[in-house]
């Protein structure tokens, strides 16, 4: 009786584990994603800015 409560509770510790792991990496990608947008557009808006300017 207690090895199915102690494998029903280190079942559940390691699926919470599992479950907090997926959301952290989840998050951690989609503020990546999200600065690497940001980090594009900020280069290519500087890149086309620098040749108007170096062809006006």
């Amino acid at each position: 009786m207690v090895n199915l409560i102690q494998m029903i509770v280190a079942q559940a510790a390691t699926t919470a584990f599992e479950v907090i792991m997926q959301k952290k990496t989840l998050d951690l990608i989609e503020s990546s994603e999200k600065e690497w947008n940001e980090n594009f557009r900020y280069f290519v808006s500087g890149y086309y800015e620098g040749i108007a300017i170096r062809y006006l």
